[in-house]
C-alpha cells in the first residue's frame, strides 16, 4: 500500500469541481493520474487527513490528489470530529483508492456503508488484562492479535508473562506511538509488533490463535462475521464488556475494575461447516 504525500493534496470547497485535466505541456506520464475523492459528512465536521486539518466545509467535501500510479492502491487515514446532541464525537477510518479513480466515501452517522469507527479510548485495567489472558489460557505457542490495541498493554503482558507473540492493530496513530513506547520500555520488541490500520481489514488475522477485543457494539457487529469466516478452529476470542453478536460464549466472567464491574466473554471457534 502506497501513501500519497499530503503536502501535495489539492483541497476544494464543496461547491467546487474536481481538478480539471492539465494542459498538454503539463501532462503527466500516462501511468500516473490524480484520484478524485468526495466525502459526505456532518456539515459542521472538522476533517483531518493524515493528521493535517483541511479547510473545506459543508456536507460534501471534494479533493483531488497529485498524480499517482494508475491502478495501484493508496490510502489515507481520516479523522473527523462533530457535535451530536451536545456530545463531541470523534471517528476515524482508513480509506483506499487508486490513481485515476473517482470515489465517494459516506462518513455520515447511520449511513448504510459507513466505514468509520468511533474513537473512544479507555485503557484496560491491568487486573482485567491478566484475567483476559488467563481465560484464553495463553502459552508461549500462541499468537495474540489485539484489535484496537491502545497502548499495547495486553500484548506486552502476554509477551512478558508467557513469551507469546503478538500483533496489535489500531487506527489511531497516537495509540501506535503509545504502543511502541510501551514495547520498547518492556523490551519485548522481538515478540510484539503493532500496525496502524483498520481492525476490520487485517489480512493475516487467520494466523491468530487468540484474539482480544475492547470495542464498541457497532464495531463488534461488523467484526463478528469476519472472525467467524477467517479464524481457524480452536482459536480463542476474549471480548471485554461487549459480546460478539451471533456467537455463543464458552464462559462469562464478571470482574471488578477501578470504578465499576466489567464483563469478559470467552469464545472458541468451532469446526467449519462443509
Amino acid at each position: 500500500m502506497i501513501r500519497v504525500p499530503l503536502a501535495l493534496l489539492i483541497v476544494f470547497l464543496s461547491s467546487a469541481p474536481l481538478l480539471s485535466q492539465p494542459k498538454d505541456k503539463d501532462k503527466k506520464p500516462a501511468d500516473k493520474e490524480p484520484a478524485g475523492l468526495k466525502f459526505l459528512l456532518p456539515a459542521d465536521a472538522k476533517l483531518f487527513i493524515d493528521d493535517t486539518a483541511t479547510k473545506s466545509t459543508g456536507p460534501e467535501r471534494r479533493f483531488t490528489t497529485p498524480p499517482i500510479p494508475t491502478g495501484k492502491s493508496h490510502e489515507y487515514t481520516l479523522k473527523w470530529t462533530y457535535s451530536d446532541r451536545g456530545y463531541n464525537i470523534t471517528r476515524m477510518a482508513v480509506i483506499d483508492f487508486k490513481g485515476g479513480e473517482e470515489k465517494v466515501f459516506d462518513l455520515r452517522p447511520g449511513s448504510k456503508n459507513v466505514i468509520s469507527s468511533r474513537i473512544l479510548y479507555v485503557p484496560t485495567a491491568q487486573n482485567i488484562v491478566d484475567k483476559m489472558l488467563e481465560m484464553a489460557k495463553i502459552t508461549d505457542k500462541d499468537v495474540v492479535y489485539d484489535l484496537g490495541c491502545g497502548d499495547g498493554r495486553i500484548l506486552v503482558t502476554a509477551a512478558k508473562k508467557f513469551r507469546a507473540k503478538g500483533v496489535g492493530i489500531d487506527i489511531d496513530p497516537e495509540r501506535i506511538k503509545d504502543s511502541l513506547a510501551n514495547i520498547a520500555k518492556e523490551k519485548v520488541g522481538k515478540l510484539v509488533e503493532v500496525r496502524q490500520g483498520d481492525a476490520l481489514k487485517v489480512k493475516d488475522i487467520s494466523k491468530a490463535t487468540v484474539v482480544t477485543l475492547y470495542m464498541l457494539p457497532e464495531f463488534q457487529e461488523k467484526l463478528a462475521p469476519i472472525l467467524k469466516k477467517a479464524l481457524k478452529p480452536g482459536t480463542r476470542v476474549v471480548a471485554h464488556d461487549y459480546s460478539l453478536p451471533g456467537w455463543k460464549e464458552e464462559s462469562t466472567v464478571m470482574i471488578e475494575g477501578p470504578f465499576r464491574e466489567h464483563t469478559l466473554y470467552l469464545y472458541r471457534v468451532g469446526e467449519k461447516k462443509k
